[in-house]
């Protein structure tokens, strides 16, 4: 190998890794039970942006993460996470499955998890 390809080859790896660590750069683990709003969303690490779905004392704060590299590439590229508050206290968080996305629907009942896993926007209320 000549020595501009292997630098070029040094360049890609490290843009790859680097894209993967931001990719799944998000940790819910330190969205505690009992948490405010506030110090749960700031608790989140990599900084991923909140959707807010509210009604009445119930509130969904969604975030939508790429899980991997491969994933970018698919027609559903992401994961969506919540977290569930009730009178403005963290009660859940996690991944949003089926049986998640039934009770998200109670607070909103335009939300379709395949809508949010897809590219492009997606709507949210801000309170």
């Amino acid at each position: 190998m000549t020595q501009s390809s292997s630098k070029a080859t040094l360049i890609l790896s490290v843009l790859l890794l680097s894209a993967c660590a931001q990719l799944g750069a998000m940790d819910m683990r330190k969205a505690e039970i009992g948490m405010s709003r506030e110090q749960a969303i700031a608790s989140i690490q990599g900084n991923p942006t909140p959707y807010f779905l509210k009604n009445g004392s119930t509130e969904y704060v969604l975030f939508r993460l790429i899980p991997s590299f491969i994933a970018m590439y698919s027609d559903h590229p992401y994961e969506v996470f919540f977290i569930r508050l009730e009178n403005g206290k963290v009660v859940d968080r996690g991944l949003v499955g089926g049986s998640e996305e039934e009770k998200i629907k109670r607070v909103s009942s335009t939300f379709v998890l395949r809508e949010w896993q897809a590219e492009g926007r997606v709507l949210s209320y801000q309170p």
